[in-house]
């Protein structure tokens, strides 16, 4: 699959002696289902050293090997199963690398992206760490899970029309789906180009906001907010915690100009036939 996979912090020992291992060439993990999140007869890469001043950097990342090789991803395919090797880092892993991000693997993914339970025919389905009984979400399912299981502190992935926030949500953990065309889509395999968008998911919300502060573009207009538009339909099947826990937020919001608005079910029917239509044809 072609979800990158970063660790930051000592995750887990099997990271360092996974990184050693690959660092001497590809690999052959065996199929152990406990630790089902990557393609175990594609993973070909290595770590190398970064700025140990910036943010995203692990201390024991040091001493290992430079330069990466990365496979071009296959979307979770035997269709690209061998496709060459990739000659430069995609924007966003670009970034991170700069940053100081430490590049782990490759993960699972639902092939081609375009399924939400996250089961894939070819090479399996990662195990959920929080109900190994069921799905674990997609079509970033590989990501949800090696950030749930510990392994990693966070992954990217792509989401369309939830591919990043489903699996998330099934594993657990964080999902964030940037605004479209806030991050480069340069050298991600195109599902529907009029929705896709990088995403990226982990453990903590600390992590989310330091991987969105590497990623995102600064906000560039500082002007004040004319009004805000409260749309209920978002509220209303809201979990009790968590509408307790939003509550300060939409009271400071209600102290700015703002108004409520619905967009009602025949809308949301319509919108989502038009989104079907659309990323069909794309």
């Amino acid at each position: 699959g072609p979800d990158p996979v970063f660790v930051t912090t000592p995750a887990a020992a099997v990271v360092e002696e996974a990184a050693k291992a690959l660092a001497a060439g590809p690999v052959r993990i065996p199929r152990d289902p406990a630790q089902d999140f990557s393609r175990a007869d594609n993973v070909s890469a290595t770590l190398g050293p970064a700025n140990a001043e910036r943010g995203l950097y692990n201390q024991r990342l040091r001493t290992l090997p430079s330069g990466a090789v990365v496979p071009v991803t296959a979307a979770g395919s035997v269709v690209l199963a061998q496709a060459p090797v990739a000659e430069r880092d995609c924007p966003a892993v670009a970034r991170l690398r700069a940053a100081g991000a430490g590049l782990i693997g490759r993960t699972h993914m639902v092939e081609f992206a375009f399924s939400g339970i996250g089961a894939n025919p070819h090479y399996g389905t990662p195990v959920n760490p929080a109900a190994p009984d069921r799905h674990p979400g997609g079509s970033s399912s590989g990501s949800a899970v090696a950030a749930a299981a510990g392994l990693v502190d966070f992954a990217l992935g792509t989401d369309t029309a939830g591919s990043c926030r489903a699996p998330a949500a099934f594993c657990g953990v964080f999902g964030f789906r940037a605004s479209h065309g806030a991050i480069p889509m340069t050298g991600f395999l195109p599902l529907a180009p009029s929705f896709d968008v990088i995403g990226w998911v982990a453990r903590d919300i600390d992590t989310m906001q330091a991987v969105g502060d590497v990623l995102l573009p600064p906000d560039a207009d500082n002007r004040p907010v004319d009004s805000i538009v409260l749309l209920a339909d978002g509220f209303d099947d809201l979990e009790a915690e968590v509408a307790a826990a939003i509550a300060p937020a939409r009271v400071r919001l209600k102290n700015q100009p703002w108004r409520e608005a619905r967009l009602g079910e025949a809308f949301l029917a319509q919108a989502l036939t038009h989104f079907r239509n659309l990323q069909a044809a794309e």
